[in-house]
């Protein structure tokens, strides 16, 4: 049986859940806020950690706010819904703060204060949603239930995303109850409908649909022109393309998956328009079904311009840039602007061929990239005794930098050192690492990219001493 209390809430944890004591335990409560005293439902401790689930709010914080999506209860996705802009913002800046308090004693190192999203709704370009089936055959399409990874929810209306999308969530549940498509289901990983993605090109109103299915049955042409028409029914027939995803899953084999295009255009365009020294620059981008781009394409425009500004635009001219964990090259193509040369890395191969499409697509010839391990081909390139590069940019992973992608960097020995992170704690100790070996942080800088969300985008500059 559960246990009740009246707790007073009084920090957040990184993830943004309300954080409180209860004999000697730390309680972990979802949906609660700062100074708020709120009646919950405690579970048994583990690993010292009890948690707990709101009952009654007794005493609401002067920050809390209606949430506007009707899911907000459910949602694992925007956990700060509840909570005033303003002190979403503060959270983020805050936990940058506390991440790096014992580099900001030192008050040469810079704290800029947190740059807002301009929009708070509707921002993303892109959402996967999940299909499922229960054990009474129920079938669900939408989103993973906050805690509960294997068990999703309906989506009637996601607020991150353009209305559209939901609209064709609609249609393709009327679809898949019309055919009497089963969906996987998200214990035994049996089912044929998996996932639904949803992409849109926010500055050209291109529109991308990728349905992934099992490879256990084969879509009759009825079902592939009606699955088609709930599409254009909400988007229309221009500017639309739409993928079917077959996934091949065997156990002791890796996924295979084979993309068949039955509708419209190959890829989506997307444009960024980029404003740096006085000048407008716009990069052209080609985006498949599996292409990774930024989320949020207005952020990511005032976030790129921020970021190269730090650095010396007049220095890079005479400059080889190392751009690392490149992506699809976009950084390294608005470097490609300012420097005499920029070399790219990425391990994902389908990043690596749209980042050489893209990099052709905009007709930049200073730009060598390479498709393979960071750490492996830094390697290769310091066999050449004379290789150097003045200016390193990394944007990794959430694990950050590994060791040898640390080792390699600090051989290259680069004048500076631009880190962009997802991951605010593994950045804090790549920098820790990089201070002890010649390196001074110069500033830091957060950006708000996910509105309503606990994620943080930070910028840093290090210089060699």
């Amino acid at each position: 049986m559960f246990e009740e209390e009246v707790l007073k809430i009084f920090a957040f944890n990184e993830k943004g859940f309300g954080v409180s004591k209860h004999k000697n335990a730390k309680v972990i409560a979802p949906l609660t806020l700062i100074d708020e005293e709120v009646l919950l439902s405690l579970t048994k401790k583990r690993k010292g950690i009890i948690k707990g689930s709101i009952l009654e709010i007794k005493q609401p914080s002067k920050d809390r706010i209606l949430p506007k999506c009707s899911h907000f209860d459910l949602c694992g996705g925007c956990i700060f819904q509840n909570l005033k802009y303003d002190a979403q913002l503060a959270f983020k800046e805050n936990f940058v703060k506390n991440t790096f308090q014992n580099f900001l004693k030192n008050p040469k190192v810079q704290f800029f204060k947190i740059l807002p999203s301009n929009e708070l709704f509707e921002y993303r370009n892109k959402m996967e949603f999940s299909f499922s089936e229960n054990r009474k055959q129920t079938s669900y399409l939408g989103l993973m239930m906050r805690g509960k990874r294997k068990f999703v929810f309906n989506v009637e209306r996601c607020f991150l995303s353009s209305q559209w999308f939901s609209k064709v969530l609609e249609n393709i549940k009327l679809w898949r109850d019309k055919f009497a498509l089963s969906s996987i289901n998200q214990m035994t990983f049996e089912g044929f409908l998996r996932t639904l993605t949803i992409r849109e090109a926010k500055n050209t109103s291109d529109k991308m649909v990728v349905l992934q299915i099992d490879d256990s049955k084969i879509l009759s042409d009825e079902e592939i022109l009606e699955f088609i028409q709930s599409i254009t029914d909400v988007t229309g027939k221009e500017n639309i393309s739409i993928y079917l995803n077959k996934t091949f899953v065997k156990k002791g084999s890796p996924t295979k998956n084979i993309l068949q295009k039955i509708f419209g255009k190959d890829e989506i365009l997307e444009i960024l328009n980029i404003k740096l020294d006085n000048k407008n620059f716009e990069l052209k981008f080609n985006i498949g079904p599996l292409s990774f781009f930024q989320p949020n394409t207005k952020q990511a425009e005032i976030f790129y311009s921020l970021a190269i500004t730090y650095l010396d635009l007049n220095e890079l001219k005479d400059q080889i840039v190392l751009d690392l964990y490149s992506g699809t090259g976009t950084l390294g193509m608005i470097l490609s602007k300012f420097s005499k040369k920029v070399i790219g890395i990425e391990l994902n191969e389908d990043a690596s061929q749209k980042a050489l499409k893209n990099i052709s697509l905009n007709k930049i010839d200073n730009f060598d990239f390479f498709q393979g391990d960071v750490s492996k081909i830094l390697e290769n390139l310091l066999q050449d005794k004379n290789f150097k590069a003045d200016t390193i940019v990394v944007d990794p992973p959430r694990m950050g930098l590994d060791q040898k992608a640390l080792e390699n960097i600090l051989k290259i020995s680069p004048k500076n050192i631009l880190y962009i992170s997802c991951n605010v704690k593994t950045q804090q100790e790549n920098i820790q690492i990089l201070s002890e070996n010649g390196y001074v942080l110069k500033f830091l800088h957060p950006i708000d990219q996910f509105p309503n969300t606990y994620h943080i985008e930070n910028i840093a500059l290090l210089k060699k001493t």
